[in-house]
């Protein structure tokens, strides 16, 4: 299934990270698992809808708030090919795309100094 990638080290490398690839793209030149240091596509499965996972550490670059914080989780949204923008809506603020109903769970740790 797929193929290693090299561009793993070299983002790292970029990121002045240390890393070791892991990154995996299928026949289509999906990506199937991606892992880095701090974030990471962990896996996907597509036999009855999408299912999938992921994480975000950002312990070398923090978040800083005070009175709580908001997560917001976007479906649906569509990149424009011919600008590169991504998650953006149409004038008058409707939602690009088809989106379909989601379920969404996230854990989150916070640390207090």
């Amino acid at each position: 299934m797929g193929q290693q990638g090299d561009s793993c080290a070299a983002t790292c490398g970029a990121l002045g990270l240390q890393c070791e690839p892991d990154f995996q793209i299928d026949d289509s030149d999906k990506i199937m698992r991606f892992r880095f240091p701090v974030s990471g596509f962990t896996h996907i499965d597509t036999t009855e809808g999408v299912k999938w996972s992921a994480y975000r550490f950002h312990e070398m670059d923090p978040l800083p708030f005070s009175d709580g914080f908001k997560l917001q989780w976007r479906n649906g949204d569509m990149d424009d090919k011919a600008t590169g923008l991504k998650c953006y809506t149409l004038t008058g603020g409707n939602v690009v795309g088809n989106p379909t109903n989601s379920t969404v769970t996230s854990y989150a740790w916070v640390y207090v100094w």
